[in-house]
C-alpha cells in the first residue's frame, strides 16, 4: 500500500496554497499602494 505519497501531495498543496495566498495579499496591498502598477502586480 503506498501511503506516504498522499501526505506528501497534501503537504505540497498546503504550502503552495500558503505561498499564493501571501503572495496575493502582497500584491493586493501594492495595488492599494500603487493604483498605477495594478495588472502588473495582479498578474504576479
Amino acid at each position: 500500500m503506498t501511503v506516504e505519497p498522499a501526505p506528501t501531495i497534501n503537504n505540497y498543496q498546503l504550502i503552495i496554497i500558503t505561498l499564493v495566498g501571501c503572495v496575493t495579499g502582497i500584491t493586493y496591498r501594492v495595488n492599494r499602494t500603487n493604483p498605477y502598477r495594478g495588472p502588473e502586480t495582479r498578474f504576479l
